[in-house]
């Protein structure tokens, strides 16, 4: 099988899985915060910011790391993912347990460092996940990363929901975190074909893995820095966990519109990184052809956001004091085209071995974002009582600068083309995707029915208009088909 159809078959595979995922994460989206409460979903996102501090200490030899290696020398995905593994256990574990003692010493709730105790466990593990199943990825076996992800989300998702019915509260979600970490830990270890053979990590080994992967350091210290990490601490000192919780509950809702381009990533990232390899010009031509699925995508999310986000709310049962997530995530929809763009020439940055340039456009963000972070959530929580709408407006502006830098550095006129010629026929094609979602109806069933129904209006406008080849969809059915036929 040639590496364009393994990547083919490897997205369908995915997206089929992605599928089942995205309904547990509907799911966990509509349960947790309905259990707990703006408060209650702003300590557990906040414990997690804390230890996403160790998280920056691992991250040499990062997942994207681990792929883009192992694709170009196969032979060495055994030595790589070990030094990994070193690495993040004799780095990461002492600056958890730093983090866990610090929250032990300043804070006086025992509350939150029972949190930060069960996800300095779940980080670990994680840790060790993550390289786990970029390994597995970089090999193509797809298989085991999608068993690993659905059937540990099934478990993960039906534990956090029996403990918050037991009343654990956030409690309860970090236990459930913790159980599906577990789990996908141990169906992507031991329910493979491929044995995993950890191997004693060199000195030199060790120090090769350090050097080649500093531009990937770098380049998550400054993503950590202009993430949600940072801004919940900002949140958290300017307006309370509450308005911590209102930004994280409009994180969950974007945090389903990327499961499929993320998806789409993780599959086709070796296919382009050899395609980088072997030829310039293949690689031009195949990241011409993959940027209209990748990006037509988020123009009917954006749409829903923008102009139904009450009803998302609705539809999600929500409590009262998430009501302030609407107008959040209307700045998202604003944003979310950008987003999904950035996406999009960050893989092909990392195909072509240039990192290092994403970690320049980063750094140029860096002031950007906490500037604007600091000055847009006290002016809105001044002004509007609405810490999180500064911080989330904020965030947008960074990744304008963020997307604008990436295509610069990708230079590539033809896929400038490409991509701008997308771009503008989708959103033509969305203008009469956006005409069915303005119906005056009300109601979940109604809603879901309006969504639907300006999802396939969209797809056939796409076709339409040409911002999606008919060809292109013929390939994408019969892989799926091949896929899901014993």
């Amino acid at each position: 099988m040639s590496r364009t159809r393994a990547a083919a078959g490897g997205v369908a595979l995915m997206v089929l899985t992605q599928g089942w995922l995205s309904l547990l994460g509907l799911a966990e989206a509509m349960l947790v915060p309905r259990y707990l409460g703006a408060s209650g979903l702003g300590r557990i996102s906040f414990a997690i910011s804390l230890l996403s501090i160790a998280s920056l200490f691992v991250n040499f030899g990062g997942a994207m790391h681990i792929v883009r290696t192992v694709a170009a020398r196969e032979d060495l995905a055994d030595r790589v993912l070990s030094a990994v593994a070193f690495l993040r256990t004799v780095v990461g574990v002492p600056v958890a347990v730093a983090v866990v003692a610090l929250s032990a010493w300043k804070m006086r709730d025992a509350a939150m460092v029972g949190l930060v105790l069960v996800y300095a466990l779940r980080v670990y593990l994680l840790w060790l996940l993550e390289a786990l199943l970029a390994y597995r990825r970089a090999l193509r076996e797809f298989a085991t990363q999608t068993r690993a992800e659905s059937l540990s989300a099934t478990v993960g998702l039906g534990g956090k929901v029996g403990l918050l019915m037991a009343g654990l509260g956030p409690l309860g979600v970090a236990l459930g975190d913790l159980l599906t970490t577990v789990s996908a830990l141990g169906i992507a270890t031991f329910w493979s074909r491929r044995r995993v053979r950890l191997q004693r990590a060199s000195r030199d080994e060790v120090r090769s893995t350090v050097k080649e992967s500093w531009p990937y350091f770098t380049y998550y210290m400054a993503q950590w820095v202009i993430g949600a990490n940072t801004t919940n601490y900002i949140l958290a000192a300017v307006a309370g966990y509450a308005s911590v919780g209102v930004l994280n509950g409009a994180l969950k809702v974007m945090g389903l519109l990327f499961i499929i381009p993320a998806a789409m990533v993780n599959a086709l990232l070796p296919m382009l990184t050899a395609a980088f390899e072997k030829s310039r010009d293949d690689f031009s031509r195949i990241a011409q052809r993959i940027a209209a699925p990748m990006i037509l995508v988020c123009i009917p999310l954006a749409l829903i956001l923008m102009i139904r986000p009450e009803d998302i709310l609705r539809l999600f049962g929500w409590p009262r004091s998430l009501d302030p997530v609407a107008p959040v995530l209307r700045v998202c929809a604003v944003g979310l085209l950008i987003r999904y763009i950035g996406m999009y020439y960050g893989m092909l940055l990392i195909a072509s071995n240039r990192v290092w340039l994403q970690t320049r456009a980063a750094g140029v963000a860096v002031p950007v974002n906490i500037v604007l972070t600091l000055l847009l959530a006290l002016a809105f929580d001044r002004w509007f009582g609405a810490a999180a709408l500064g911080a989330m407006v904020a965030a947008e502006i960074t990744e304008v600068v963020i997307g604008v830098a990436y295509m610069r550095y990708v230079g590539d006129a033809a896929i400038h083309r490409a991509t701008g010629g997308t771009v503008g026929r989708g959103l033509l094609a969305g203008i009469p995707a956006a005409a069915v979602l303005m119906i005056p109806l009300s109601g979940r069933v109604a809603f879901l029915a309006l969504c639907v129904g300006a999802a396939g209006v969209f797809a056939g406008a796409s076709l339409l208009t040409g911002a999606l080849r008919r060809d292109e969809v013929q390939l994408i059915a019969e892989r799926l088909r091949a896929k899901t036929q014993p």
